[in-house]
């Protein structure tokens, strides 16, 4: 009996054990994929969020600019180095916040709402990042404005993040969110600068 209940016992706990595994693993998936995900996404679209950008600064503005390949091009070779550049950036703070997750209950509230931020701020400059190029600003004085707007860039950024929190559906959704959220960008970034330039002109 002895034998037939340690038995049971070990094969209760070797199931139990690999469902733990089992489920650590579906958790550090949905983990990575809702941190990294929409970088594939910004990559893939690209093209289709230079334009957008390019087009609704046109719409606004009123000026039709004739299009440009050298340029349309270096937007979307720039715009693939930002995802790599805050990609790489990002990926400290998941090991941070990794280690701070080990503190009970603290710890794991500081790293979900840590990656966040962090992730919602980084894919938000993304997406502000198109008009910056346009305006031949370099990567470094990219930085230094959208540092300077990091509450503007973590809005921008966070519906895109929410989205890969929706099974299955989460980064067809997020593609469109994309969208809006670059046509968004571009329209805050004209009305910062028309803020920015109106009172100089007062003064002229």
């Amino acid at each position: 009996n002895s034998t037939g209940f340690w038995g049971t016992a070990l094969e209760w706990a070797r199931d139990s054990l690999d469902w733990i595994i089992w489920l650590i693993f579906k958790i550090a998936f949905f983990y990575i994929f809702l941190i990294f995900g929409g970088y594939l996404s910004l990559i893939a679209l690209s093209p289709i969020l230079a334009f957008l950008s390019e087009k609704t600064e046109e719409i606004v503005s009123g000026t039709k600019n004739p299009f440009n390949i050298l340029q349309f091009t270096r937007d979307i070779i720039r715009a693939i180095l930002i995802v790599v550049r805050n990609m790489t950036i990002q990926s400290l703070w998941v090991f941070l916040f990794f280690i701070i997750s080990f503190l009970p209950v603290i710890g794991w509230v500081v790293s979900f709402f840590g990656n966040l931020i962090i992730s919602s701020y980084f894919y938000g400059f993304s997406f502000m990042d198109y008009t910056n190029e346009r305006r031949k600003l370099k990567l470094k004085e990219s930085v230094l404005h959208i540092k300077e707007n990091k509450g503007l860039a973590t809005g921008l950024g966070l519906p895109f993040v929410l989205c890969f929190l929706v099974p299955f559906l989460g980064s067809i959704i997020a593609s469109f969110i994309a969208v809006v959220s670059v046509v968004a960008a571009t329209l805050c970034m004209i009305e910062k600068e028309k803020a920015s330039t109106s009172p100089k002109e007062l003064n002229a």
